[in-house]
Order: C-alpha cells, then sequence, then structure tokens
C-alpha cells in the first residue's frame, strides 16, 4: 500500500529541518568567507551599517553595473 498523504507530508517536513539545518551551517561558513575577503581589503575601516547598505546597492545594481559606475568616479 502507497503512503498515505499524512505520512508523505510528514516526511516532507522532516526533510525540510534537514535542508533548513545545512543551510544555516552553509550561511556560517558563507560568512565567515565573505567576512575575511572584506578584512583582507580593508573593509573594516568602513562602519557596518555604511558597509551593508553599500553591498544592498551592489546587489541592487548587479556586480558589473556597480563596478562601471565606480570606476567612472574613481
Amino acid at each position: 500500500m502507497a503512503d498515505s498523504a499524512v505520512k508523505k507530508l510528514a516526511r516532507l517536513r522532516g526533510e525540510r529541518e534537514v535542508l533548513d539545518a545545512r543551510e544555516a551551517e552553509l550561511r556560517r561558513e558563507a560568512a565567515g568567507e565573505i567576512g575575511a575577503a572584506l578584512l583582507q581589503v580593508g573593509a573594516d575601516a568602513i562602519e557596518p551599517a555604511k558597509l551593508a547598505k553599500i553591498v544592498r546597492q551592489v546587489v541592487k545594481l548587479g556586480e558589473d553595473e556597480a563596478l562601471k559606475r565606480l570606476e567612472r568616479v574613481a
């Protein structure tokens, strides 16, 4: 007999919990990598709130467009 929808839903919830835990772990690892890259280029001299604002704008514009605009001003 095939699994009922209730059992399938319960299994799916379990799988989602495993994926959520894995995502949290990978986010921590990514944060470490990103933090190291920022420190390497001297971003620790920028206030965290301003750095977050800068990164939000870069994400919004796209990396290539942001670089083009910055190169025009530099």
